[in-house]
């Protein structure tokens, strides 16, 4: 029952981390820069706290994931493509494009790095889901800006690639390491942009949503997460992350007054749909 309960939360986290960056910048109480490097900066001193009062067996993998910045420079450009998509995305759109991506890019994993072969009804519903994907991104739909949504697309290909690299790691370590590791790559960028582009912003109410969103939403989101995954099948891990943007979707709705076209809501169920039958015919093969 506590690993159920664990596993809504972190769901609710994941979605809320759209809404606290779409409010931030959608309301105009901090620019996307500095929500991306105080996201950063606080997640690492969440993971590093932590770390202190329940610490991890160190192991060769996660000292071995430690050693490569690669995840580093991963995470910074999924934090940073994150926040700079939500200037113009709403944030249930945000999610369904973001978790869209990093299916796509462990898929493309799976076929070109691992070799792994896929039955025809695989194919045909990676064929719906992606087609569905881009009917949704495409220029002429005028519901989603199209700069946005390349950048929240460049966001999830980086977080895939993030969970790739850090396979057979142990989770938290790495993800502190990372975290702290990309809040030092993020805060000279972070500053030259500020001095560069008009866009700064800074407001105590944006301050805290970034910090809400570093501390709790990520660096405890991801903490319940893996706490989860270990003690369920890899399988219902995946289609347990499906419900993500369905829920991020219902409180921008809610909470943000965010709305969606009948066309756009046809195209997210047709995506969500594919991705999950493409999923449960992968486990089941």
């Amino acid at each position: 029952m506590l690993k159920w309960l664990c596993a809504a939360l972190a769901m609710v986290a994941f979605a809320l981390n759209s809404l606290l960056n779409r409010e931030a910048l959608a309301g105009l109480h901090l620019d996307s820069w500095s929500f991306a490097f105080i996201r950063t900066f606080s997640g690492a001193v969440m993971l590093l706290i932590l770390d202190k009062i329940i610490p991890v067996k160190r192991s060769y993998n996660a000292v071995q994931a430690s050693i490569s910045w690669w995840g580093a420079i991963a995470l910074s450009t999924y934090m940073l493509g994150f926040s700079l998509a939500y200037v113009q995305l709403d944030a249930g759109i945000g999610a369904l494009l973001l978790f869209s991506a990093v299916q796509f890019t462990m898929i493309a994993y799976a076929v070109f790095v691992a070799k792994e072969r896929f039955s025809l009804w695989q194919w045909l519903m990676l064929a719906a889901a992606l087609g569905a994907f881009v009917a949704l991104v495409r220029p002429s739909n005028g519901a989603i800006a199209i700069s946005g949504a390349a950048m929240m697309v460049i966001a999830g290909v980086a977080w895939g690639v993030y969970s790739i690299l850090g396979k057979g790691a142990e989770p938290r370590t790495a993800t502190r390491i990372h975290f702290t590791r990309s809040a030092l790559i993020m805060m000279p960028i972070a500053a030259v942009a500020l001095l560069f582009f008009d866009d700064r912003v800074w407001t105590e109410k944006g301050f805290m949503l970034a910090v809400t969103s570093g501390a709790i939403t990520s660096a405890l989101g991801y903490s319940l997460w893996y706490f989860v995954v270990a003690r369920i099948k890899t399988s219902q891990a995946s289609i347990m992350q499906l419900s993500v943007p369905p829920i991020a979707l219902v409180l921008g709705a809610l909470l943000l007054q965010e709305r969606l076209s009948q066309d756009t809501i046809f195209l997210c169920a047709i995506l969500l749909g594919a991705i999950l039958a493409f999923t449960l015919l992968r486990y089941r093969q």
